[in-house]
């Protein structure tokens, strides 16, 4: 948090303007990612009349968060989640454009497709998971309540409920613009990810453990615990 920040939101009681500048941020993300959830499948569509192969592409956005949530959670406490979230956009930013390109001239085939959408899908985990845990590098501990909350609601809102509707609406339109949409959109949240200023890099665990030892306890850890 710089120390503009620090002041303002001390005097003022207000969440810093490094807190809504990751907000808007992820707000943008989440709004090109509902899109997207709506569009891919209808492109599937569009490539192939095998059923097992369109619903793939829903199965593939997923996959990563049933195999991959735990190993991140390890992963994001030993590195800097600020780079992280900045590289995990510009990387979906490019998959979406070419996605888009794809789409547009004919070129992309659906198993390109579930291919992309995949990756994109691990890239969107590391994004989401971080944007919850760099959030105490940023507010005040007595503010993380409400921040983490209005972050998961606006999440929501603009994934489920503005995302989606849109996404299908601009598809009929034009076959390559939700995802040419999400790729400009992602681009720009990983700017605005960048131009968060905080006093000192978020803190990453300092942990004499390996990352398998950490990842076996977690594992033990969830497998103790009913979800």
């Amino acid at each position: 948090m710089t120390d503009t920040d620090r002041h303002d939101h001390e005097h003022s009681g207000r969440l810093p303007n490094s807190y809504w500048r990751l907000y808007t941020s992820s707000t943008i993300s989440n709004l090109g990612d509902g899109m997207v959830v709506a569009a891919a499948p209808l492109l599937a569509i569009s490539l192939t009349d095998d059923s097992r192969l369109i619903a793939s592409i829903s199965f593939a956005a997923m996959l990563p968060w049933l195999i991959l949530s735990l190993p991140a959670g390890v992963y994001l406490d030993r590195h800097d989640r600020q780079k992280i979230m900045f590289r995990a956009n510009i990387v979906r930013g490019a998959i979406f454009a070419l996605i888009a390109i794809g789409a547009a001239t004919g070129s992309i085939n659906i198993y390109l497709l579930i291919a992309a959408t995949a990756l994109a899908g691990v890239c969107e985990l590391f994004f989401d998971m971080s944007s919850q845990a760099i959030l105490p590098a940023i507010v005040d501990q007595e503010s993380l309540e409400v921040a983490n909350s209005r972050l998961y609601i606006s999440q929501i809102i603009s994934n489920g409920f503005i995302g989606l509707p849109f996404g299908a609406w601009i598809f009929v339109i034009a076959i390559g613009a939700p995802f040419g949409i999400n790729a400009i959109a992602l681009i720009l949240a990983a700017l605005l990810i960048r131009s968060i200023r905080i006093k000192s890099a978020p803190k990453v665990e300092s942990s004499t453990k390996s990352f398998g030892t950490d990842l076996r306890e977690g594992l033990a850890w969830l497998w103790k615990h009913d979800l």
